[in-house]
Protein backbone atom coordinates (compact mmCIF):
# COMPACT_ATOMS: atom_id res chain seq x y z
CA UNK A 1 0.00 0.00 0.00
CA UNK A 2 1.25 3.53 -0.94
CA UNK A 3 2.71 5.86 1.50
CA UNK A 4 0.18 8.35 1.24
CA UNK A 5 -2.87 5.95 1.74
CA UNK A 6 -1.63 4.52 4.75
CA UNK A 7 -1.33 8.28 5.79
CA UNK A 8 -4.58 9.21 5.26
CA UNK A 9 -5.88 5.67 6.69
CA UNK A 10 -3.97 6.56 9.97
CA UNK A 11 -5.33 9.71 10.28
CA UNK A 12 -9.05 8.70 9.93
CA UNK A 13 -8.43 6.13 12.57
CA UNK A 14 -6.98 8.88 14.54
CA UNK A 15 -9.58 10.88 14.11
CA UNK A 16 -12.85 8.71 14.66
CA UNK A 17 -11.21 7.59 18.09
CA UNK A 18 -12.15 10.75 19.66
CA UNK A 19 -15.58 10.65 18.84
CA UNK A 20 -15.08 6.99 20.86
CA UNK A 21 -15.23 6.47 25.04
CA UNK A 22 -11.28 8.37 25.64
CA UNK A 23 -11.86 8.42 29.74
CA UNK A 24 -13.12 7.15 32.56
CA UNK A 25 -13.16 8.32 35.89
CA UNK A 26 -14.17 6.27 38.51
CA UNK A 27 -14.78 5.55 42.52
CA UNK A 28 -14.78 2.84 44.78
CA UNK A 29 -15.06 0.89 41.04
CA UNK A 30 -17.79 2.37 39.82
CA UNK A 31 -17.97 4.43 36.78
CA UNK A 32 -18.72 8.06 37.22
CA UNK A 33 -17.85 10.00 34.67
CA UNK A 34 -16.80 8.81 31.23
CA UNK A 35 -16.16 10.98 28.37
CA UNK A 36 -15.75 10.87 24.58
CA UNK A 37 -12.58 12.95 22.94
CA UNK A 38 -15.20 15.23 21.55
CA UNK A 39 -16.99 15.78 24.48
CA UNK A 40 -13.77 17.08 26.32
CA UNK A 41 -13.04 19.55 23.07
CA UNK A 42 -16.41 20.87 23.77
CA UNK A 43 -16.34 20.54 27.25
CA UNK A 44 -19.79 18.80 27.42
CA UNK A 45 -18.92 16.67 30.07
CA UNK A 46 -21.80 14.80 32.09
CA UNK A 47 -21.72 12.19 35.21
CA UNK A 48 -22.85 9.73 34.73
CA UNK A 49 -25.58 7.85 35.66
CA UNK A 50 -27.37 11.51 35.40
CA UNK A 51 -29.82 10.21 38.13
CA UNK A 52 -26.85 10.04 40.48
CA UNK A 53 -25.76 12.27 43.59
CA UNK A 54 -23.08 13.22 40.65
CA UNK A 55 -25.60 15.11 38.55
CA UNK A 56 -23.81 18.35 37.89
CA UNK A 57 -21.70 18.42 34.94
CA UNK A 58 -18.26 17.95 35.55
CA UNK A 59 -16.30 20.67 33.85
CA UNK A 60 -12.59 19.95 32.55
CA UNK A 61 -9.79 22.26 32.93
CA UNK A 62 -9.44 24.75 29.58
CA UNK A 63 -5.78 23.87 29.46
CA UNK A 64 -6.74 20.02 29.12
CA UNK A 65 -9.37 20.49 26.75
CA UNK A 66 -7.17 22.68 24.68
CA UNK A 67 -4.86 19.52 24.20
CA UNK A 68 -7.36 17.51 23.05
CA UNK A 69 -8.76 20.22 20.69
CA UNK A 70 -4.67 20.38 19.37
CA UNK A 71 -4.76 16.74 19.06
CA UNK A 72 -8.36 16.35 16.99
CA UNK A 73 -7.12 19.16 14.77
CA UNK A 74 -4.24 17.10 13.65
CA UNK A 75 -5.72 14.29 13.11
CA UNK A 76 -8.32 16.48 10.76
CA UNK A 77 -5.82 18.81 9.50
CA UNK A 78 -3.21 15.67 8.61
CA UNK A 79 -6.44 14.30 6.38
CA UNK A 80 -5.97 16.88 4.28
CA UNK A 81 -2.24 17.05 4.19
CA UNK A 82 -2.15 13.32 3.52
CA UNK A 83 -3.82 13.81 -0.04
CA UNK A 84 -0.44 16.26 -1.26
CA UNK A 85 2.91 14.58 -1.85
CA UNK A 86 4.70 15.99 0.77
CA UNK A 87 5.70 13.83 3.92
CA UNK A 88 6.70 16.96 6.13
CA UNK A 89 3.45 18.28 6.87
CA UNK A 90 1.58 15.04 7.60
CA UNK A 91 4.55 13.89 10.11
CA UNK A 92 4.47 17.30 12.09
CA UNK A 93 0.45 17.29 12.54
CA UNK A 94 0.78 13.22 14.02
CA UNK A 95 4.01 14.07 15.91
CA UNK A 96 2.57 17.36 17.81
CA UNK A 97 -1.05 15.64 17.79
CA UNK A 98 0.68 12.56 19.48
CA UNK A 99 2.51 14.67 21.42
CA UNK A 100 -0.70 16.64 22.91
CA UNK A 101 -2.55 13.32 23.79
CA UNK A 102 0.57 12.35 26.01
CA UNK A 103 1.01 15.74 27.60
CA UNK A 104 -3.16 15.51 27.53
CA UNK A 105 -2.49 12.48 29.55
CA UNK A 106 -0.56 13.51 32.06
CA UNK A 107 -1.83 15.84 33.40
CA UNK A 108 -4.97 14.52 33.36
CA UNK A 109 -3.49 11.60 35.48
CA UNK A 110 -1.38 14.19 38.04
CA UNK A 111 -4.54 16.17 38.60
CA UNK A 112 -6.92 13.02 39.12
CA UNK A 113 -4.24 12.07 41.86
CA UNK A 114 -3.68 15.60 43.25
CA UNK A 115 -7.31 16.62 43.43
CA UNK A 116 -8.91 13.09 44.20
CA UNK A 117 -7.15 12.25 47.43
CA UNK A 118 -6.79 8.60 45.92
CA UNK A 119 -10.52 8.32 45.74
CA UNK A 120 -10.93 7.91 42.32
CA UNK A 121 -9.19 6.28 39.30
CA UNK A 122 -8.86 7.47 36.06
CA UNK A 123 -9.02 4.93 33.31
CA UNK A 124 -8.39 5.90 29.19
CA UNK A 125 -10.37 3.99 27.14
CA UNK A 126 -10.22 2.80 23.43
CA UNK A 127 -10.69 6.54 21.99
CA UNK A 128 -7.85 7.77 23.77
CA UNK A 129 -5.71 4.51 22.42
CA UNK A 130 -6.95 4.38 18.48
CA UNK A 131 -6.63 8.33 18.39
CA UNK A 132 -3.16 7.81 19.93
CA UNK A 133 -1.92 4.75 18.18
CA UNK A 134 -3.23 6.48 14.63
CA UNK A 135 -1.24 9.57 15.06
CA UNK A 136 1.99 7.46 15.42
CA UNK A 137 1.15 5.22 12.90
CA UNK A 138 0.85 8.77 10.52
CA UNK A 139 4.20 10.13 11.84
CA UNK A 140 5.97 6.51 10.85
CA UNK A 141 4.14 6.34 7.78
CA UNK A 142 5.40 10.01 6.76
CA UNK A 143 8.49 9.39 8.08
CA UNK A 144 10.17 5.86 8.39
CA UNK A 145 7.89 4.24 6.21
CA UNK A 146 8.24 7.15 3.70
CA UNK A 147 9.17 6.24 -0.14
CA UNK A 148 12.28 6.00 -1.23
CA UNK A 149 14.14 9.18 -2.68
CA UNK A 150 14.59 8.39 -6.68
CA UNK A 151 18.20 7.08 -7.63
CA UNK A 152 20.01 10.09 -9.49
CA UNK A 153 23.47 8.09 -9.84
CA UNK A 154 22.56 4.26 -11.14
CA UNK A 155 25.40 2.42 -12.48
CA UNK A 156 25.39 0.79 -16.00
CA UNK A 157 25.91 -2.80 -15.02
CA UNK A 158 26.91 -4.31 -18.61
CA UNK A 159 29.43 -1.47 -18.96
CA UNK A 160 30.51 -0.54 -15.26
CA UNK A 161 30.01 3.22 -16.36
CA UNK A 162 28.11 5.61 -13.62
CA UNK A 163 25.51 7.63 -15.47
Amino acid sequence: MPRRQISLAAFAIAAAGFFLPFVTLSCAGRPVVTATGIQLVTRQVNAAPPSGPLEARADPDAALSLLVLVAFACSVLGLFASRRGRRTRPACAGGIGAAALLLFSSLLSAHVRQRGNGMFTLQYEQGFYLALLGLIAAVVANTVAADPPPDTAHQDHASGIQK
